[in-house]
């Protein structure tokens, strides 16, 4: 099928066409007109509202009109064109009623009124402090805020609420209709043509509670928004300062102003107090039925709206969400930081010395590199108090114990400062480095009952076939050993005095200090146990002359012939059958008195006796051994302990030394959050490892005494 290029086509009256290059008609436009962007602060998840420079903004003729920022085919609604009239966005097109989507928009606008929402890439922003002014679309703005600078309009969108409330879309009540007020582009107003009466715009200010910054610009856009004009506040005004007797003064009904010098000022007040006390009963009735739509509540206080159009707007909107496909944002600005948990962690990763791969890996790129350009330094008190805005939370001014509370009452500060403390416990895990993981085998238990680990270890010889080809069936020999799950934790607490002196640094400290301690944990575990020599199922030590791995001699300290002699006995062990088994040792483990020996004895090519070379080569150094040398051999504390014992250890992933298993396969220690009491100033984190070590093989090692 050939697809040929479409344009759009004025007809004149109050219709569009999309119009075929061939010059056919296509298909019927509905024609709207409206505000975009009317050169405010919106608040789009960015650190600070942002503030978008008109004169910077680049668009195209033809802008796409989306539903709701969706970049989807079936998601265009129109297209529209755009002008930049008064510092305000204006944009003028169609929509395609044709449509399904085209005709729910068009239908339901003329019920209520549409918002307006941008899409755009930000080319250049700058960050303006808090303490300074920017004057930016005629208008001066205190910091903090993001002055974007320049901009490419991508897409306009039609939405249900606006994070700019005094955007709008306005529908041509007919396709056909001659008579209509909608142009193309907005001219313009001369504005000392008309000069509201300052009475009159405080009055307007009052009854909106749109606030004294609100300029005649800004307010009669606003009254724009609820569908009423300045002759109609006007004649409002006057008629609650007249007596109910005395008929109303006669409005020029081409005069936005009009002359009220003549209304008694007594008059003018008890109006405002009126105004002001149906405001204050409209807002509360808003605030109770707009529970959980903080967007819709926003809107329909500042938009002036009734108890009953808020009704309606929540009813309308909640019915039209439960068709759409997912969530959508009220405004899109493509390029800017999109402020969410994982931007945050990422941010606190930053502070934590998390490394990048680690940070990038958790949080993603996009978090990453939002954290690394907004929210470097991000105070721990700045952090909770995004997390409440995250989620919908007020807090105060100032920052106190309702903060605290606000902030870990949301579900995302928690898991942040849980999942950056798990980081940093893991990263100090990591950096110490275990004799036992290097020793052990590594293995998986589903709980925390005592576990039989089932070797299989011999299938026995292969035998000669007989002349009949008859082949005799193997069985599997099998051996048995245990191991058993400990849980190993400590609670430590994110304090009030922490919290209050933002110092992030000493409670990062703490994990810090488990990670490193929770690998030490299990090297204790391990010696502990080697130590102990323990008894094993047949009923013999661990280490005995039983089992052939035992070296009790006087002539067994570390040197040339008590190496050489450990080392043939090693590789002399049998399986069931007591055939060998084939399997050298990989490691010596040694006390650190005797790792300078180890050191000679394994890595040397030649041995120095004295001032003499005895011999002249090192046979020992091609067995290729690695010396470990470990404190816990001599340490007091552990039974058994010997400044002259020393140990080989076959590679454990060739035959089980001894196991250490982990908790369905978790490694390192496990950092949450945790329920603190209430008599804790403060707030708990739990750091647990589940772990057990037992001996395994009595094959896979060797020990000797050492004694001269």
């Amino acid at each position: 099928m050939e697809i040929k290029p479409l344009f759009i086509k004025a007809n004149g009256d109050n219709s569009l066409q999309y119009v075929e290059a061939n010059g056919q008609s296509y298909r019927d436009l509905a024609k709207v007109s409206g505000i975009a962007y009317s050169g405010g602060k919106m608040a789009l998840g960015w650190r600070d509202p942002i503030v978008v420079d008109m004169n910077g903004m680049e668009f195209a003729k033809q802008i796409p009109l989306l539903l709701s920022h969706w970049n989807d085919p079936s998601m265009r609604l129109g297209v529209v064109t755009a002008s930049v009239v008064d510092n305000q966005l204006h944009i003028s097109g169609g929509i395609d009623a044709s449509d399904e989507k085209g005709r729910h928009i068009v239908d339901a606008g003329k019920k209520y009124e549409w918002q307006l929402s941008i899409g755009a890439d930000v080319l250049a922003s700058e960050h303006i402090p808090a303490g300074e002014t920017r004057k930016v679309n005629g208008q001066d703005f205190s910091g903090p805020f993001y002055h974007v600078t320049k901009s490419r309009l991508r897409e306009v969108s039609v939405v249900a609420v606006g994070a700019d409330v005094a955007t709008h879309l306005k529908i041509a009540a007919s396709f056909n209709n001659s008579n209509s007020d909608f142009s193309q582009s907005p001219q313009p107003q001369n504005k000392k043509e008309h000069q509201m009466d300052k009475k009159l715009l405080e009055f307007i200010r009052a009854k909106y509670g749109l606030g004294p910054d609100r300029d005649e610009m800004a307010v009669k856009a606003h009254l724009t928004t609820v569908n009423s004009s300045v002759e109609a506040e006007q004649a409002e005004m006057l008629k609650a300062a007249k007596p109910a007797t005395e008929p109303a003064p006669k409005i020029n009904s081409g005069f936005a102003g009009g002359d009220i010098s003549g209304v008694v000022q007594e008059h003018v007040e008890k109006a405002l107090k009126a105004a002001r006390e149906a405001e204050a009963a409209r807002i509360t009735a808003i605030n109770g039925m707009t529970e959980g739509y903080p967007e819709i509540r926003a809107k329909a206080i500042t938009a002036g709206w009734s108890k009953e159009q808020t009704e309606q707007a929540v009813e309308v909107i909640k019915a039209y969400a439960s068709t759409l496909p997912g969530a959508t944002g009220n405004i899109i600005v493509r390029s800017g930081p999109e402020i969410n948990a994982k931007a945050l962690e990422a941010s606190l990763c930053f502070q934590a010395g998390i490394k990048d791969e680690t940070i990038k890996a958790s949080c993603g790129e996009q978090a990453m590199d939002i954290a690394d350009k907004h929210l470097r330094g991000m105070a721990l008190k700045d952090v909770m108090i995004e997390a409440c805005r995250l989620e919908g939370k007020t807090v105060g001014v100032a920052f106190n114990n309702d903060t605290i509370k606000a902030a870990f009452s949301t579900v995302s500060l928690p898991g942040i400062l849980s999942n950056v403390a798990n980081k940093k416990a893991l990263q100090a895990f990591n950096a110490v480095e275990s004799i036992a993981q290097k020793l052990c085998s590594v293995g998986d238990l589903n709980d925390f009952n005592e576990a039989e680990r089932v070797r299989l270890v011999d299938v026995g010889d292969l035998e000669k076939v007989p002349a009949d080809g008859e082949l005799a069936h193997g069985s599997l020999g099998e051996d048995r050993a245990k191991n058993k799950l400990d849980t190993y934790g400590k609670l430590f607490s994110l304090t009030r005095q922490m919290m209050y002196g933002d110092n992030l640094g000493e409670f990062l400290k703490i994990p810090t200090a488990f990670g490193n301690r929770a690998k030490r944990k299990l090297d204790q575990i391990f010696f502990a146990r080697l130590l102990s020599n323990p008894v094993q199922s047949d009923g013999k030590a661990l280490f005995s002359t039983d089992h052939k791995n035992y070296i009790g001699s006087t002539a067994s300290a570390l040197g040339v012939e008590s190496l050489e002699k450990a080392l043939a006995k090693f590789m002399d062990q049998v399986d069931g059958d007591n055939q060998p088994i084939s399997v050298s040792a990989k490691f010596l483990l040694v006390p650190n008195v005797l790792y300078p020996t180890a050191q000679r004895l394994t890595m040397s090519t030649v041995l120095i006796g004295g001032d003499a070379v005895v011999p002249a080569g090192n046979i020992i150094a091609n067995y290729k051994l690695t010396p470990v040398a470990s404190p816990y051999l001599t340490n007091a504390n552990y039974t058994g302990n010997s400044d002259t014992g020393w140990y080989l250890f076959a590679d454990p992933n060739q035959v089980d030394t001894f196991e250490i298993g982990y908790f369905r396969g978790r490694t390192a220690p496990t950092v949450e959050f945790a329920e603190s009491n209430f008599s804790t100033l403060g707030m708990d984190f739990r750091v647990y490892w589940d772990f057990g070590v037992r001996e395994q093989d009595h094959r896979g090692m060797l020990f000797c005494k050492g004694k001269n």
